[in-house]
């Protein structure tokens, strides 16, 4: 939900994209027609982004992307919530802390689509590992460990 609101660049209850969300775009068009990025049409960002861009293209022209933002961040809140579940705070305060973190985000969400919320996961799941496995007092394992790293 707060996706589709609050998103004015990607939400299909707004009119279009803007600034660099309109890159992004055409080059997941490109993609999806065929041509090759970087060779038919050029811009300076990176490939990974692009093929976000034309998956959720792909899925749906009107709310594709606006869809898998939402789904971002719901991951993001969740491993969000399982940290704080970490700091042994009941499912109130978590409720609460996590809409506080919503609407600290908001103010400088900037009209969304661009790659800072897509990051947001991918910084949060090593923060995860690293904060269980300092209040349980035990190594990350292996699997986590590549995770991390990898992410």
């Amino acid at each position: 939900v707060f996706v589709f609101v609050f998103s004015f660049n990607t939400s299909p209850f707004y009119l279009g994209y803007g600034d660099d969300t309109s890159i992004y775009k055409q080059m997941g068009l490109t993609i999806i027609n065929g041509a090759i990025p970087y060779v038919d049409l050029y811009d300076n960002k990176g490939l990974l982004f692009y093929l976000f861009y034309a998956f959720g293209l792909w899925l749906n022209s009107q709310w594709g992307v606006c869809l898998l933002q939402g789904m971002f961040l719901f991951c993001t809140l969740l491993v969000w919530r399982r940290l704080l579940k970490t700091f042994l705070l009941g499912e109130p305060h978590c409720f609460v802390s996590i809409l506080l973190t919503l609407f600290s985000y908001l103010i400088f969400y900037q009209g969304g689509g661009y790659t800072e919320e897509f990051c947001l996961l991918f910084v949060s799941i090593p923060l995860m590992f690293f904060f269980e496995s300092y209040q349980k007092q035990r190594d990350i394992s292996f699997v986590q460990y590549f995770l991390a790293r990898r992410v």
